[in-house]
């Protein structure tokens, strides 16, 4: 457990947030409802942990949100999603020179036949952590 770890904060603990436990996927709900706050939770929770294993020492908040609803998910809700490596180039080099940057993660959450039931851009606002002198 880490402090980056999203499966750690009492929300997503409280949804029942879940490894997806296969391969391409990060987390899972069982019973979301077809929420769709508990369908942006798990959104939100993926694109942290993906910021994190690419960028791991940074301090990061949401800065904006482009998510749209698909069709409504049957069953369990798996997440998926990625970093452009371009932006993530793009956010090294900020990271460098300036100490912060913003971060665009793409996710998609899907159920077992794979409908999206949401996709989502999540740009985060990252910044190195001050050193104490």
């Amino acid at each position: 457990m880490t402090d980056n770890d999203p499966l750690q904060r009492p929300f997503n603990r409280h949804l029942g947030m879940v490894r997806a436990g296969k391969p391409g996927f990060v987390y899972a709900l069982e019973n979301h409802g077809d929420h769709p706050a508990a369908l942006f939770a798990l959104a939100e929770a993926t694109s942290e942990a993906i910021l994190h294993r690419s960028l791991a020492d940074v301090s990061a908040v949401v800065r904006h949100v482009d998510a749209k609803f698909g069709e409504p998910l049957i069953g369990r809700a798996t997440s998926r999603g990625c970093i452009d490596p371009d932006a993530e180039t793009d956010a090294v080099t900020l990271l460098e020179r300036q100490r912060h940057a913003l971060v665009p993660i793409m996710v998609e959450i899907v159920d077992e036949s794979r409908t999206i039931g949401l996709r989502a851009t999540i740009e985060w606002h990252v910044q190195q952590p001050i050193l104490s002198r």
